[in-house]
């Protein structure tokens, strides 16, 4: 029996292999069984392009599965079953039928203090907490602050030099409210590139968000002051994200006159991604393509959660695939990968089971308003989180990749994604390869040549080691 927790903060592969069930929190434990086959399934490579991770119960192997959130498997007389033992969805049919806000954001802020105090309790001591300037971790680090009162919390952020755009005026912001005891980390290549293989081979299944390098690096720093570190993770997914509004508006408009029909919603929706879906015909083998069964096979992982009958809200229903999908497979695999490698414990307040239920529970107009995102979230905090904090829209965290992959890292990216190295694996077409490395704008869909370059050398070095084993 094989149980994965509600949010899917650790992770379980397994695989069925010689008529026993073989299973491990990471892929690589289950190759120590050298028979085990190593068979890329090639289905799985335009969805790590659509996606920048591998969505759901398959990876990037064939034989080998993830147990997905909230799910339990039971494998008995050589059969294996598997159902969701957290059915969260349920949760809006059982909301509370009060219309009073103050209410909900009441019942908001005790929800995110206790799931705080049970992250709290795990050490047994003060936790630390990465920062990021938004408002999900600025929320985390000031309830976190009132269990230890009397002992200043460890925060840590990064930054990437004088040259670009960052976070430190609003991190600055509660690290002199709260007192903590506050380490900025500036991150560029020749910090991180001659680790870039071994991080990459920690994932497991290639995750291409440029921003796995910094987690590695904050939590190796993390690791000499605690065993757990707290994160904002949970926000975007439960009560906000920046991928609702156009998805309201697609739903709203409908498909435009010239789009072929079928799956719009599903479409959009991998559109609005804006990693390498447009650029699949062009950037891959046609027979990869043909192969993976092409755009039917991607809309066709996002259509069972539009049709599904709970949530019945449609906001609620992209929330549910950002828990599921974005969630247990990208975001929380991500950040535990890079905190285990380092031997701390990462733990999302944001993202826990009384959380996750809570996020169905509470009003549509509460979570988006308008245009204003977790406006439920920054109501239930604004007492605690500086004014500028709580009233600034969503700012992602913008590694400078594009910038990277055309200075410190280019001769590293032309190496790593040469024509011999392409042809030997065979899945691309290395001319367009060639022209995203060379910033080919008029040829290039959609531009962000940066990160598309990132998520082919993720590919690569996955590849490498993973599948031809190169280590």
């Amino acid at each position: 029996m094989l149980v994965r927790d509600p949010a899917g903060v650790k992770v379980i592969y397994w695989t069925v292999h010689a008529k026993r069930i073989v299973f491990s929190s990471e892929i690589k434990a289950l190759f120590a069984d050298p028979d085990v086959p190593r068979t890329l399934r090639i289905g799985a490579l335009p969805e790590y392009l659509t996606f920048s991770f591998v969505p759901g119960c398959r990876t990037m192997f064939e034989a080998i599965k993830e147990l997905q959130p909230g799910s339990i498997l039971i494998h008995s007389a050589g059969k294996t079953d598997i159902r969701r033992h957290f059915l969260f969805e349920k949760a809006e049919e059982n909301a509370p039928g009060t219309k009073n806000d103050e209410i909900q954001v009441r019942r908001m802020r005790d929800h995110l203090t206790r799931s705080v105090w049970q992250c709290c309790a795990v050490n047994g001591g003060p936790p630390a907490v990465f920062l990021s300037g938004g408002i999900d971790s600025s929320a985390v680090l000031a309830l976190a602050t009132r269990e230890y009162p009397e002992t200043p919390i460890s925060t840590f952020s990064v930054h990437f030099g004088p040259k670009y755009a960052n976070e430190n005026a609003f991190v600055s912001m509660m690290v002199d409210r709260y007192r903590t005891d506050h380490t900025f980390l500036e991150i560029r290549p020749e910090k991180f590139i001659k680790e870039m293989r071994r991080i990459i081979w920690i994932l497991d299944d290639p995750i291409g968000d440029p921003i796995t390098v910094p987690n590695f690096l904050m939590a190796r720093a993390a690791s000499q002051v605690s065993n757990v570190v707290l994160n904002g993770e949970g926000g975007d997914p439960c009560f906000g994200g920046p991928k609702n509004i156009p998805m309201l508006l697609a739903q709203l408009y409908g498909a435009p006159p010239d789009h072929r029909g079928e799956n719009w919603l599903e479409w959009h929706y991998l559109y609005s991604y804006r990693k390498c879906f447009t650029d699949l015909d062009r950037l891959l083998d046609p027979e990869v393509i043909r192969a993976s069964g092409g755009e039917k096979a991607l809309t066709g992982i996002i259509t069972p959660f539009f049709q599904t009958l709970l949530p019945k809200r449609f906001l609620n229903k992209l929330m549910a695939i950002n828990i599921r999908l974005k969630g247990a497979n990208l975001i929380l695999v991500k950040v535990d990968k890079m905190t285990s490698a380092n031997g701390i414990l990462a733990l999302p307040p944001l993202f826990s089971k009384q959380m996750i239920r809570f996020s169905m529970e509470c009003p549509p107009e509460l979570k988006l308003a308008g245009n204003i995102e977790k406006m439920i979230l920054k109501r239930a905090v604004e007492d605690i989180v500086p004014a500028p904090i709580v009233q600034r829209p969503k700012s992602g965290m913008m590694v400078p990749v594009r910038f990277w992959c055309r200075g410190e890292m280019r001769r590293f990216v032309k190496r790593t994604l040469s024509r011999k190295n392409l042809n030997r694996v065979g899945f691309f077409n290395t001319a367009y390869v060639r022209k995203l490395i060379n910033y080919d704008k008029a040829e290039i869909q959609g531009a962000r040549h940066g990160l598309k370059l990132w998520m082919l050398l993720t590919f690569m070095l996955w590849y490498e080691q993973m599948v031809e084993r190169k280590l």
